[in-house]
């Protein structure tokens, strides 16, 4: 989350609620810039930096996602008991 320190718009309070609520990996950077602040330079070239950079470490540099086997691999293999065939 970017936000400006001065944003009159979006209250401090609800902002650090939000970002406490979110889960990992996340980041917080306050910017000393209103509302306005972010939507022009020098604000927004560094709003843009921060969020590209995290979205680089964060998606591009990650490892790849490995999708869950298919149901039917789940059951056969007994990988959760929940699925396995009710035993009579």
């Amino acid at each position: 989350m970017v936000t400006g320190r001065e944003d009159l718009t979006h209250d401090i309070d609800e902002v650090l609620d939000a970002y406490e609520r979110a889960r990992e990996p996340k980041l917080l950077e306050i910017l000393p810039y209103d509302e306005r602040g972010l939507s022009v330079e020098p604000g927004l070239g560094q709003a843009m930096g921060i969020a590209a950079e995290w979205f680089r470490r964060h998606l591009v540099e990650a490892e790849p996602f490995v999708p869950s086997p298919p149901a039917r691999e789940v059951r056969a293999k007994g990988l959760r008991p929940e699925f396995s065939p009710q035993q009579v």
